[in-house]
Formats: C-alpha cells, sequence, structure tokens
C-alpha cells in the first residue's frame, strides 16, 4: 500500500499499523509478535525472526510513495536492536549483543518521538526534524512496546522523509 509520507501523521500512523500487523515469512505471526517476543527474550533464537520480519516488511512496505520507509527497534534502555536504514549484513545479533553500538552507536531514548512515547499516556510519539543517519528531514512514529511507562520493552519506530 502507497501512502503519501509527507502528507501528515495519519498516513504515518497507518503505515506503522501496517507493518506491526504483517505477517511474517510464513504468514504464521505478526511482525509486532515477533517484536514482543525478542523484547521479552533477548537472544539470538528471538533475534533472527524478528530482524527477517522487519526486514521483509521493509522491503514490502518501502515501495512508491513509501521508498524512504525506515524502521527502528529499540530496546528499553534506547540501544538499537534493528535500522532497516542499515541493510542486513549489519542487523545481526551479533552486532547488536557487542556492546560497540554496531548497528547505531547513538543511544535512541534522547530522541523527541521515543521519550514521548515512553513517558507519555498514549505510548506514540510523534516528531520531524533532520537524521543524522540519512541525511534527510523525515516524519517519525515511535510506538512504546509495553502497556504503560513502568512496562516499556522498548519502541517500535517508523519514519518517512518529509519532501517527496
Amino acid at each position: 500500500m502507497a501512502l503519501n509520507p509527507a502528507s501528515n501523521y495519519a498516513n504515518l500512523s497507518t503505515l506503522s499499523s501496517l507493518v506491526l500487523n504483517a505477517a511474517d515469512a510464513s504468514g504464521n505471526n505478526p511482525v509486532k509478535n515477533l517484536i514482543q517476543t525478542f523484547l521479552s527474550n533477548i537472544s539470538s533464537t528471538t533475534y533472527t525472526p524478528m530482524a527477517v520480519a522487519l526486514t521483509d516488511a521493509s522491503n514490502n512496505f518501502a515501495i512508491g510513495a513509501n521508498s524512504s520507509l525506515r524502521i527502528l527497534l529499540a530496546i528499553d534502555d534506547g540501544t538499537v536492536a534493528f535500522d532497516s536504514s542499515k541493510g542486513e549484513a549489519t542487523n545481526t545479533y551479533a552486532n547488536f549483543n557487542s556492546g560497540t553500538g554496531t548497528i547505531n552507536a547513538s543511544n535512541h531514548n534522547t530522541r523527541p518521538e521515543i521519550m514521548t512515547a515512553v513517558l507519555g499516556n498514549s505510548g506514540v510519539g510523534l516528531s520531524e526534524r533532520f537524521s543524522k543517519t540519512t541525511g534527510k528531514y523525515l516524519k517519525y512514529q515511535a510506538n512504546r512496546m509495553g502497556n504503560s511507562t513502568q512496562n516499556n520493552l522498548g519502541t517500535f519506530r517508523v519514519s518517512l522523509d518529509t519532501t517527496l
């Protein structure tokens, strides 16, 4: 489904929901279930199916007007576990677990949309700002993975280029 990413946050919210509810390659598990499984039990066993599902979702939804789609998953301490802009070779459990910030060195809990998602009652945060990673202005939507501010497992975020 192609949406006009720069038009409004409602389209970004729709795209976020589509990605989270997309089925994995076997058609069995929605992406959000694989993310929740990984965040609840961080291991190489749970990382691989989650990363494959996020990569597939990124590839499936990053077409047409969504060509700049970026998907990011950070664990509760702000460490990036997956970043679609980094590619499959970088998005590995070994890189995530290395302690060197190989996937993305900066702590993402300081990003405005992630702070709002983690600390806000709705569990959703929005922002529009410059991305050092992509070198472009992006619109972001972050979703807290966990049912309360006290039960935050991590943050799922999608972003799109605002200039398309």
